[in-house]
């Protein structure tokens, strides 16, 4: 009775080893020849990426693909109307989460060169900066089509709000 209860107890354990060695065989590694760039990480044999990249490999930024110069119309909190102005995204160091961004008039004469970063891959916050004693901030969002903008424009204790929606890229 007892060598009939080492026999099943073999048996199952066979059994058991054989089915883990098949099972392990049988799930391959999705991730073993994936190279994820710039931070990604491999899940099931895909680079997930960090917003700031894009692509099969995380390989291409995704500020490249807002250097543009989008135009559209603006009014500040004041009434005031701003036609046809542009807001021009350009390539600025080598943060893969900041690009430049230009305020141009109808005219294309620069209001303000300002620096943006990426807060996700399509909204972005304009850095602090004083230009001749005006300190502009600001938030917006861009994509491939379009982007807005609304900043804020303060000196001597007061702020005048720009609002740009709707600056469709040209």
């Amino acid at each position: 009775m007892k060598s009939i209860r080492n026999i099943a107890f073999a048996a199952l354990m066979t059994i058991g080893a054989f089915s883990a060695i098949t099972y392990t065989a049988c799930n391959k590694d999705e991730c073993k020849d994936v190279v994820c760039n710039n931070g990604g990480t491999c899940v099931d044999g895909t680079c997930s990426c960090p917003f700031q990249y894009s692509g099969s490999t995380c390989q291409a930024e995704v500020r490249a693909s807002y250097y543009n110069t989008y135009r559209g119309n603006g009014v500040d909190s004041d009434g005031d109307t701003y036609t046809n102005w542009a807001l021009k995204f350009y390539a600025s160091g080598t943060d893969a989460k900041v690009m430049g961004m230009d305020l141009l008039t109808n005219t294309n004469a620069s209001v303000a060169a300002l620096t943006v970063t990426l807060q996700s891959a399509t909204t972005f916050t304009v850095n602090s900066v004083n230009i001749s004693g005006t300190t502009f901030t600001g938030t917006g969002t861009v994509d491939g089509s379009k982007a807005t903008l609304t900043l804020n424009a303060a000196e001597g204790g007061q702020t005048l709000v720009f609002t740009f929606n709707n600056m469709i890229k040209q």
